[in-house]
């Protein structure tokens, strides 16, 4: 009887694993690990980049702001692909880096900016300028 009632544990459990395995979200994990509250480990959300970019200066509303895709984990940082207000650009956003990455509660060493390539190998027309932001 002891053996009978194991595999049935063992049965039940494995259902359980494989139900919540197929069951969970596309992309995310079966378990979410424990919250870690220091700097490092915090989230970046997209709603803290957009503020960042009003607070430097660069959009008028958080409204203005676009992202090209959502933030993920790249190299132990975040990274984002975000579409500037027409009219800005990346030399702008450049040299407002300190402001950005203090509305972020970051130092300036750890915001990288990086100018997105065009697609096909083209020049990027107009005035929106992709810019990638890791922190």
């Amino acid at each position: 009887m002891a053996a009978g009632g194991l595999v049935m544990v063992v049965t039940v459990l494995v259902v359980v694993l494989v139900g919540g395995w197929h069951g969970r979200p596309q992309g995310e994990p079966l378990f979410t690990p424990a919250s870690v509250s220091s700097p490092k480990a915090r989230r970046i959300t997209m709603d803290m980049v957009s503020e960042a970019i009003v607070a430097a200066k660069l959009a008028r509303t958080a409204e203005e702001v676009a992202f090209f895709s959502q933030p993920h984990r790249k190299d132990g940082g975040w990274e984002w692909v975000v579409d500037l207000p027409s009219g800005k650009t990346f030399a702008e956003a450049l040299a407002k880096r300190d402001a950005i990455a203090g509305s972020l509660n970051a130092k300036v060493v750890q915001l990288v900016l990086g100018e997105v390539p065009p697609a096909n190998g083209l020049p990027v027309t107009g005035a929106r300028a992709p810019v990638p932001a890791t922190s």
